[in-house]
């Protein structure tokens, strides 16, 4: 193992809570300071991919471990909310590494990972009569997430420095160590069929071939690169056996009482807050209702996830429901996580 490669798995391990362990103050728990504690402490809002954030279990640490040191994809399957989706913005905040992704839909195609070619701006400037010159090819070619982590500087440029691509997480990026990257192709299971096997050349190798320029993109360059690539997927639809066996595959656990309400402390310590005994109660009930609810529900894209979960605590806790009445509670759960009617 060389050094790098050894001090990332000490990163990792540094974020790492075993089952038994984890409570604020952990430093294995994640990189937050638990302050003194408050009546009240929201967890942010919304689906967060900031990447400030994560409880890394002792398994999913182990996965990512392993997709290291092999070169392999992850792949990430579990409950929708169960987490997938954060893991990714985190490991990048943690390495320091830039970071790519997109959110695959039915529409997506495996060239949209790579490379798109505009045809329809070639074909408006072929007709322009105003147009001087020759049509060169390469202008019309605009790199995917893939080719950004693959070789940023080809991505940037494709050979044409009059007409520079821009980073898609320039801002973010831009911080960022430029010979590393963390992709997240997002909910993989939506995409067309065709896209799981069409990806693995450019997964297996880290390489691949703009059609339309004969260009070669190739994970190289004066210094070392590491790409690791995370793929999510809600079980809508089977992956082919030929890209599951080319990946590092991993379930995320539906998360039990404990363990939520240890997530909702670290949103809480996130903000430099903590919650107080009587909201971390409430907190608590929240938790146990979300499981059970989990359990009635017979099936994982039915069952309420992590991210539900933190909508009511934050709730609760902007509108100081910490002592409120079991009416209000009740459709406070209803609304976040029961939908009763939206889940049979």
């Amino acid at each position: 193992m060389d050094d790098e490669l050894r001090q990332l798995i000490d990163l990792l391990d540094a974020t790492i809570a075993p089952p038994d362990e984890g409570r604020p103050g952990d430093p294995r728990v994640a990189p937050v300071t638990v302050a003194a504690p408050v009546t009240v402490a929201a967890p942010a809002a919304g689906d967060q991919r900031s990447g400030e954030i994560y409880r890394m279990a002792v398994d999913l640490g182990f996965a990512v471990k392993v997709a290291l040191t092999t070169g392999r994809p992850l792949l990430l399957t579990g409950a929708p909310g169960s987490g997938k989706s954060s893991l990714a913005p985190f490991l990048a905040r943690l390495f320091h590494w830039r970071f790519y992704d997109e959110v695959l839909t039915s529409k997506t195609e495996a060239n949209d990972l790579l490379w798109r070619f505009d045809n329809l701006r070639k074909l408006s400037d072929a007709t322009d009569p105003n147009r001087r010159g020759p049509l060169v090819d390469r202008r019309y070619v605009d790199p995917g997430v893939l080719w950004w982590a693959f070789a940023p500087d080809t991505a940037r440029d494709r050979g044409l420095a009059q007409r520079p691509a821009t980073d898609p997480n320039g801002p973010l990026n831009a911080e960022r160590a430029s010979s590393h990257a963390v992709v997240l192709l997002d909910e993989i299971d939506k995409a067309d069929p065709d896209v799981p096997n069409a990806l693995l050349v450019a997964l297996g190798s880290f390489e691949f071939t703009v059609t339309e320029t004969d260009q070669q993109v190739a994970l190289a360059g004066d210094e070392p690169r590491r790409v690791l690539v995370v793929i999510t997927s809600n079980g809508e639809r089977s992956l082919p056996p030929a890209f599951i066996r080319r990946c590092i595959a991993h379930q995320l656990a539906q998360p039990d009482e404990e363990r939520l309400v240890e997530i909702a402390r670290l949103h809480a310590a996130g903000q430099g807050k903590a919650m107080g005994p009587a909201f971390e109660q409430r907190v608590r009930l929240l938790a146990k209702r979300t499981v059970a609810e989990a359990l009635a529900a017979g099936s994982p894209r039915r069952s309420p996830g992590t991210a539900e979960f933190l909508d009511a605590v934050r709730a609760a806790a902007e509108l100081g429901l910490s002592d409120g009445d079991e009416q209000t509670w009740n459709a406070l759960i209803n609304l976040t996580i029961s939908k009763a009617e939206l889940r049979r």
